[in-house]
């Protein structure tokens, strides 16, 4: 099902990981290769069709699956690598990019086709070992295990799941907002804006929702809403939804699927604008949505079966209609909000050998008029990101919105939100505003 997305987003994400020395690309370059033998559908390319599959390249010992950029412009590197066009069913699901300057950044693309945000997660940490292990060439052996959604059910049982899909499913509202977009140029040259926050920051965020009985993500979803009611001014009393994807790897009894793969569920958190509302109490709203357990198990579950169900009885007419939605007029598009949470990077986990200073991920951009931001944390430092087509979208939108949601957080934080301090040869993410 994920190749029909191709006509609502681009399909690849990354992950930055900022170091205080340098990495060897030719190491490198054999690791991901490594990682490729170990994780074999990272190795092969997507046949569309009646019956798509894998196709195992043949020609992966010559591609460049490392590149170097010697410039101090970090910032136009980012977005130069991001904005490079790629199709998972042509080029490499997985490569690599070193942005070398005073120390080395390493940006890595991986094909949402093949993997999550958790996913990519795991491929980078495989990466992460080949590099600190070259020897074990000659013990990789293909994981051949599942990839698929019915694992969830194998795994729980179906005896254990059955109640969930007899749950009345929740709809999304419907988009009543629209971000300003250019509509001629839909797609797009894609653009990365994004903001950084203090530890200090994320801890005091954490008191803020403890104290409410509430997750740092009933926060960030809290104050996502209220930065798009601020954003396009919106009225009260009209409700509005979130898409919050979601990955049900939580609800495997393992706690890990069988092979790296996609393995997330749209869930969405609806709720309309009070007027006078505080954070305080918007956050409350959410911690009592249909977001917490036992409601989110049910709403996983029963995604993972509908989605899996309903791709393989309708496959052309979803691909037909999100493909129709690219040839509406402006005034019949609207805004699908997106917030994805990946959650922290574990420094043990991405030891590239090299001391590493900060990881943030970049999600996939969705093509106007939709938006996604995304939320990633390293040694507490926090990173919002959104990936956008700037020709479809102003960049001084993107930037007003960003600003707007850090100044809602600002509510629930005694310190003082101003962008990170990067640390000595860590590139500012902090990119200028346009406006």
């Amino acid at each position: 099902m994920l190749y029909a997305w191709r006509f609502v987003q681009h399909q690849y994400t990354f992950i930055v990981l900022a170091f205080g020395g340098r990495l060897d690309e030719h190491r490198l370059k054999a690791a991901i290769r490594l990682a490729m033998d170990a994780e074999p559908v990272f190795g092969c390319r997507y046949v569309p069709g009646r019956k798509p599959y894998w196709e195992r390249r043949a020609d992966l010992d010559s591609l460049d699956l490392c590149t170097v950029a010697r410039t101090a412009d970090f910032e136009g590197e980012l977005n130069r690598f991001v904005a490079a066009p790629r199709d998972g069913t042509r080029d490499p699901l997985f490569d690599a990019h070193i942005v070398r300057g005073r120390t080395d950044t390493l940006l890595v693309r991986i094909s949402h086709l093949a993997a999550d945000g958790m996913g990519s997660k795991e491929l980078v940490s495989l990466a992460a070992y080949f590099y600190r292990n070259p020897g074990r060439a000659e013990a990789v052996s293909p994981n051949l295990a599942s990839r698929g959604p019915w694992q969830l059910f194998r795994q729980s049982g179906w005896l254990k799941c059955l109640p969930c899909l007899l749950k009345k499913p929740r709809l999304r509202a419907k988009p009543e907002w629209c971000f300003p977009v250019d509509f001629p140029h839909k797609r797009g040259v894609l653009r990365v804006a994004a903001r950084q926050l203090d530890p200090a920051v994320f801890d005091a965020l954490h008191a803020f929702g403890k104290r409410l009985g509430a997750t740092m993500n009933d926060v960030f979803v809290a104050a996502y809403f209220r930065a798009l009611w601020r954003f396009f001014d919106f009225p009260p009393g009209i409700p509005q939804s979130i898409l919050i994807p979601t990955s049900a790897r939580r609800y495997l009894p393992s706690g890990r699927t069988g092979a790296i793969c996609n393995f997330v569920v749209p869930l969405h958190a609806t709720m309309e604008r009070i007027a006078g509302e505080v954070l305080e109490q918007t956050v409350i709203r959410v911690r009592n949505s249909p977001l917490r357990e036992p409601a989110r198990r049910e709403r996983v579950v029963a995604g993972m079966f509908w989605i899996a169900v309903l791709y393989s009885l309708f496959r052309k007419p979803i691909e037909g209609a999100l493909e129709a939605g690219l040839s509406r007029p402006p005034g019949n598009t609207r805004t699908v909000a997106t917030l994805t949470n990946l959650g922290s990077f574990d420094p043990d986990q991405f030891d590239f050998g090299v001391p590493t200073t900060d990881i943030y991920k970049i999600s996939q951009a969705n093509f106007a008029p939709g938006i996604l931001m995304n939320v990633s944390s390293f040694r507490k430092r926090l990173t919002f990101a959104i990936n956008y087509p700037s020709r479809a979208i102003r960049p001084a939108d993107i930037e007003r919105l960003l600003d707007l949601f850090v100044e809602e957080l600002a509510q629930a934080s005694a310190a003082t939100l101003s962008p990170a301090t990067p640390e000595t040869g860590h590139p500012a993410l902090h990119l200028p505003s346009t406006k």
